[in-house]
């Protein structure tokens, strides 16, 4: 008996290691590839892109596209990624095939402008009768946009060191996904992601939601190398005719579709209201300027004292929160500025307010615009000549960048003269007819069209001089203003 209990330790033991074994054996071998392969993809990096084909396709030969993506993205500087984008043109061409499930990335879809666009967009593909898969980093339900219950929904890590490549490959074959719309143009991982969906025969597509001189404002180093890896994917869609202009000479190809209009139905009757002042945007400075609201809400009250403003967005930062509230505190103005955070129905504030005030250093299709023109509500605001809304120069009053007084000056005036608050009212809604007419199922039909059948897509014949002059212009001056300011 002792004997056969031995025999049963034994074989236990024998058992126990031939699993940890191959266990370790497996993971050492697989480390042993890993390092391999980034030592390849260094040598191949520093090879100058003409000479660099045949050590790529030995690459291809030896390593899943996977293992590559996820290697690659762990040894590229960022500040290379430009020419990183050049040396995959040849290796990437995209296959022919039908359209019919839709795949959407953004980091989230809580609220906000891009998350708004994206959520009529999604509305819109399911009535052309695409199925859509929403790929998100993060999933919050309660500061979330309702989504569609046919809509497939995919948790995303943030990195590729944690799965981010083998996410999208098994969710583009198991849900069939045949065209990736991707809304984040600023991500670390836009390249890694192009390439990747690519490499799977998906077309793709960059959504690009502001012009390219607002990498100024947050100094962002790849501002030369945008275009680059727009080029990667098979069209980038803009929303304004400057960017359009900029990227066509940068040689990407480049279609502009304005967002789509909601509130187009609105039938509110402008009468000057409840004498509000209202600011809505992320509660941001790079972007949104939110201290220029205060500041000049801080000037109205000297003349005005009866002013009131009302703030709404998300504060994503602590910190920009209490900036306001001290602010507020410290210019005692408690009873003339009110901040509401993020509330479920903006419509009631659009249809109190008297006037929109607009503070930011740039834009490129502000919703809030759009939507407060539909409930024909004057607006102040800053500079923004590039801004699609705003080139008919109808509905508003604008002030230079930074011009505080200038900004607060146009506010009185607008509380105190009801002619002037209806003329503006009447030039916003009517200002709102190109875009309302802009048939979005049509653009969006010919453009997969297009794509399914390989179809040059069409090019401008020439880059717009005016919308290069105005391009040029903004950069000068408001970069200029932003350096005096900062």
């Amino acid at each position: 008996m002792q004997k056969i209990f031995i025999l049963f330790q034994i074989l236990l033991w024998v058992v126990f290691l031939k699993a940890f074994l191959a266990f370790y054996s497996t993971n050492i071998f697989a480390e042993i590839q890993k390092v391999r392969l980034e030592k390849e993809l260094k040598a191949w990096i520093e090879r100058p892109p003409t000479n660099n084909t045949k050590m790529f396709e030995d690459i291809l030969s030896k390593h899943s596209v996977i293992d590559i993506i996820t290697s690659l993205e762990a040894v590229v500087p960022e500040d290379t990624f430009g020419s990183l984008a050049d040396s995959f043109g040849p290796f990437l061409q995209t296959h022919s095939h039908t359209i019919n499930t839709i795949g959407l990335f953004y980091e989230r879809y809580s609220h906000g402008g891009t998350e708004r666009v994206m959520s009529l967009h999604i509305q819109l593909y399911l009535e052309m009768g695409y199925s859509v898969v929403l790929f998100t980093e993060v999933i919050t339900p309660e500061t979330e946009y309702q989504l569609d219950e046919r809509v497939r929904r995919v948790l995303l890590p943030s990195q590729y060191s944690r799965g981010r490549a083998a996410v999208i490959a098994n969710t583009v074959r198991e849900e069939g996904i045949d065209i990736f719309i991707h809304h984040s143009h600023l991500s670390h991982n836009l390249l890694f992601d192009l390439v990747l969906l690519k490499s799977l025969n998906v077309f793709t597509i960059v959504y690009r939601h502001m012009v390219i001189f607002e990498s100024l404002f947050i100094d962002d180093p790849r501002i030369l190398t945008f275009h680059k890896i727009f080029r990667i994917a098979d069209i980038t869609i803009v929303i304004s005719r400057t960017e359009e202009a900029y990227l066509q000479a940068m040689g990407v190809l480049t279609k502009y579709i304005p967002n789509p209009v909601q509130f187009a139905n609105i039938s509110h009757n402008y009468k000057n209201n409840e004498g509000i002042i209202l600011w809505v945007g992320r509660l941001m400075d790079a972007d949104k300027h939110f201290s220029a609201a205060l500041r000049i809400m801080n000037l109205v009250v000297k003349q005005r004292p009866d002013a009131q403003m009302v703030m709404l967005g998300e504060s994503y930062k602590p910190e920009h929160k209490q900036f306001l509230l001290s602010y507020v505190k410290k210019h005692r103005l408690s009873n003339n500025i009110h901040y509401y955070g993020h509330v479920d129905n903006i419509s009631l504030w659009y249809e109190k307010a008297r006037i929109h005030l607009l503070t930011s250093h740039s834009e490129c299709f502000p919703m809030v615009v759009l939507e407060s023109k539909a409930y024909g509500i004057p607006l102040v605001t800053f500079s923004l000549p590039y801004v699609e809304l705003l080139k008919d120069k109808r509905g508003y009053i604008e002030v230079p960048q930074y011009e505080y007084q200038m900004a607060a000056d146009a506010i009185v005036r607008l509380l105190s003269d009801d002619d002037l608050c209806h003329r503006l009212s009447e030039e916003a809604k009517l200002s709102l007819a190109p875009f309302k007419a802009y048939d979005q199922t049509r653009a969006w039909k010919e453009l997969f069209t297009k794509l399914e059948t390989k179809e040059t897509l069409p090019k401008s014949d020439q880059v717009s001089a005016r919308e290069v002059q105005i391009l040029l212009e903004t950069i000068f001056k408001q970069y200029k203003a932003y350096r005096e300011n900062r």
